[in-house]
Parts: C-alpha cells; sequence; structure tokens
C-alpha cells in the first residue's frame, strides 16, 4: 500500500506509474475546488523527489455539457485540458462514450494489418486446420 496523500474529496487511482485524480460536483467550479486538495498530493512528491510530468498529464470534464475551462495546475503550470484521456489502455471520452477508444483500436488493428500484409508480405485467407 502507497503513503500517497489521499484528499478526503477526491479520489485518487493508481496502478503501476498510472494515477487517475477523480472529483466530483453538483458543478465545475465545486469539483475543481476538490481538485484543489491535490496539492496535498504536489507537497508529498516534492518530498519523496518524485517527479510528476506534466507534459503527460492532461485535465478532463466529464460531462454532457459545455463548460467553461477551470485551470488545474501541477508544480505550478497548467495542466491542458482535453476531450480525451487515456489510463490503463482505455481511452476515455468527456462523455464517456467508448467512441474514442474504439477508434484508437481500430486505427492499430489496420496499422498491424497493412504491416504484416504489404510490408512483410503475409498473406490472409482462411485458416489450414490440417
Amino acid at each position: 500500500m502507497s503513503d500517497l496523500p489521499q484528499p478526503e474529496e477526491a479520489t485518487v487511482a493508481t496502478f503501476a506509474d498510472d494515477t487517475a485524480i477523480m472529483a466530483v460536483g453538483d458543478s465545475f467550479e465545486k469539483a475543481a475546488e476538490k481538485l484543489r486538495e491535490f496539492d496535498k498530493v504536489n507537497d508529498w512528491t516534492r518530498k519523496w523527489l518524485i517527479k510528476l510530468n506534466e507534459a503527460n498529464s492532461v485535465h478532463v470534464d466529464f460531462n454532457n455539457k459545455r463548460c467553461q475551462q477551470i485551470p488545474i495546475t501541477v508544480n505550478d503550470k497548467v495542466i491542458i485540458h482535453s476531450h480525451t484521456a487515456k489510463y490503463l489502455d482505455t481511452a476515455l471520452d468527456a462523455k464517456l462514450r467508448w467512441k474514442a477508444h474504439f477508434k484508437g483500436k481500430k486505427r492499430r488493428t489496420w496499422n498491424k494489418i497493412h504491416e504484416n500484409v504489404f510490408d512483410h508480405g503475409k498473406k490472409i485467407g482462411p485458416v489450414d486446420t490440417q
């Protein structure tokens, strides 16, 4: 178990080197205020000389409405706002649909087929069961 601080009003989910910090609120302002407790996590990482990579971090507002973006910071740098986030190799979009995930999987599958068929000359056909 990690001694990573768990903010009271936010949820911290970790797996290996992936970390997600989530907050739920009746409004974006309330959720963003809960994320301000993330400063405790920021202070802990500084204490233990762990560098958070702001460049690989994204801020997504999961909802069905348009909203004004509220800046979230890590190490005094604003985290870029995005409409999709990837966690544990699963792409989630702001409306919690699977569209972004399936689009990425489809692209990777076609790239693999192209690589095997066109670049390596492998033939695709029925499987020989004998």
